[in-house]
C-alpha cells in the first residue's frame, strides 16, 4: 500500500532521503525511523514512503497503459465490471495516472467502469493548499466524467496505520508508549476542507484508522452538515 516500506542504503541515497526529510519539516519524525546514533534505518512510512517510490521509479504513460489494460482484462475474466480507486494523490499529479485509462477509452478498449477519488492532503493547520486542490479536482472531474471513467470525490488522510504506530490514537500505543500516533491535520482546519468539498458537490472519504482520527473525521462530517445542510452526500 505504500504506508510503510523498507529501503536499502542505495535507494535512500538515490532518493536523497535526508534531503527529502529536511525539505518537509511538517512531516512527523516518526515517519523515518532512526537508530540510537540518529542514522536512518531504512524503514519509512506514509509521505516519505510514497515520495521515495516516485523518485526511484519512473514510468511513462505507455507503460502504465499496458499494465492498466492487462489488469483490466484480468478483472474482466473474474467477472468484475468496475472498481473504485481511492488515494490521496493531488489532482495535478493524479491526472498522469488516469490519462492512460482515458487513452484506452478513446481507443474503445475500456471494458471496465473506473471511479477515482483523489485529494490534496491537509498537513498542519493551513488549509490553503488543500482548498486549492479542490479547484484542481473540479477541473479533473470535467475531463474525466463519462459513463465508464469518472472522478467521483475527495479523498483525505488524517493518519497512518496502527502497525507502524502512525495511526492517531487517543492513548499511547502499548507497543510504543512514547507515541499515540500523529494526527496529520488540525481538526478545525480539516472541518473547513471537508465542508468546502461538500459545498462543491464532492463526497469525502477519509483515511482514519485510529480512534482519534476517526473522531476527527466524524466531527468534520457533522460540521459540514451544520453549514451545508442535509446535502445528501455520503
Amino acid at each position: 500500500s505504500g504506508h510503510c516500506s523498507w529501503y536499502n542504503s542505495a535507494a535512500m541515497k538515490e532518493a536523497d532521503l535526508e534531503g527529502l526529510l529536511a525539505s518537509h519539516p511538517e512531516w512527523p519524525e516518526e515517519y523515518a525511523v532512526r537508530d540510537e546514533k540518529g542514522e536512518l534505518t531504512g524503514f519509512v512510512s506514509e509521505n516519505p514512503s510514497f515520495d521515495i517510490r516516485w523518485r526511484v521509479e519512473s514510468y511513462g504513460h505507455e507503460d502504465i497503459a499496458v499494465w492498466d489494460e492487462e489488469y483490466m482484462n484480468y478483472l474482466n475474466n473474474l467477472g468484475v465490471t468496475g472498481f473504485t480507486e481511492c488515494n490521496c494523490i493531488a489532482p495535478r499529479v493524479q491526472i498522469d495516472n488516469i490519462e492512460p485509462m482515458k487513452r484506452l477509452e478513446n481507443a474503445g478498449k475500456l471494458t471496465i467502469r473506473y471511479h477515482q477519488w483523489a485529494g490534496t492532503n491537509l498537513i498542519g493547520d493551513d488549509p490553503t493548499e488543500a482548498l486549492k486542490g479542490l479547484e484542481d479536482l473540479k477541473y479533473l472531474q470535467t475531463y474525466f466524467q463519462t459513463d465508464k471513467l469518472r472522478v467521483v470525490g475527495e479523498k483525505l488522510m488524517l493518519d497512518g496505520c496502527p502497525d507502524s504506530f502512525t495511526g492517531a490514537m487517543l492513548q499511547p500505543y502499548a507497543g510504543d508508549p512514547t507515541t499515540s500516533g500523529p494526527l496529520l491535520s488540525d481538526p478545525e482546519a480539516f472541518k473547513q476542507v471537508v465542508a468546502k468539498a461538500n459545498e462543491m458537490g464532492f463526497p469525502v472519504k477519509v483515511h482514519c484508522l485510529g480512534d482519534l482520527s476517526t473522531r476527527t473525521a466524524i466531527d468534520a462530517y457533522e460540521y459540514s452538515r451544520k453549514v451545508n445542510g442535509n446535502h445528501g452526500l455520503r
